[in-house]
């Protein structure tokens, strides 16, 4: 029972992410994204106030779903779930370093750990899985 409630959880947060992750790898791969925030003369394209919010909270999903991620990596209970929550950390983590690298060229400070709402989340889980 609690591995299939782990696997609908660790499923749930990668959805979101990857839907948030999946839809960055688009926009900024490789030299694609140094393309995508220069003008035609060179200069920085100052991101708008709705992309640097996303920005930051694709960036704070990311760090809550990779936590998710490794919890269910050292405590699932199931191959299945383990494979599946490690190719989510990996995933998401390649993600997020993409999202990072355009945000140190676009100038965007992002957040370092998930949100406080997040983690409570996260303690949760955790002590489900105990």
């Amino acid at each position: 029972m609690r591995s299939i409630s782990t696997l609908r959880t660790v499923a749930a947060v990668a959805l979101c992410c990857m839907a948030v992750g999946g839809g960055l790898k688009l926009a900024h791969a490789g030299s694609e994204a140094r393309a995508a925030v220069y003008s035609a003369d060179q200069s920085p394209v100052r991101p708008s106030r709705a992309d640097r919010d996303f920005m930051r909270t694709a960036a704070r999903w990311d760090f809550a779903a990779i936590e998710a991620g490794l919890l269910a990596e050292r405590r699932g209970e199931t191959a299945g779930v383990k494979a599946f929550a490690a190719r989510m950390v990996a995933e998401l983590s390649r993600a997020n370093d993409r999202l990072l690298s355009l945000a140190q060229i676009l100038k965007v400070t992002l957040p370092t750990e998930p949100s406080d709402a997040a983690r409570r989340g996260l303690r949760r889980l955790a002590r489900r899985l105990h």
